[in-house]
């Protein structure tokens, strides 16, 4: 027996801003709402996207898992009803 089941999945092509995690998450929120708005069901990031793929991490830019640019990430996902997934270099 088959099962069919499709979902939408939204790809966020974009470059991200190393060092400058709040500008990031903006960056995930507004696209976040548009996927979502456009019927996605699951929105996937770049690698890294949160923190910027900068080697060598400045000495504080890694960032706290469950901290608050997650919890802001996982709160809006959560309302709109998507699922995201956000990579980041953490501690």
């Amino acid at each position: 027996m088959a099962l069919s089941h499709s979902f939408t999945v939204a790809l966020l092509q974009a470059r991200s801003r190393p060092g400058e995690v709040a500008a990031n998450v903006q960056a995930v929120l507004s696209a976040m709402r548009r996927a979502a708005a456009g019927g996605a069901q699951l929105v996937l990031l770049p690698e890294a996207f949160l923190t910027g793929y900068q080697l060598p991490l400045p000495p504080c830019g890694a960032l706290e898992l469950g901290g608050p640019a997650f919890e802001t990430l996982r709160a809006e996902a959560a309302r709109l009803g998507v699922a995201l997934v956000a990579t980041a270099f953490t501690q």
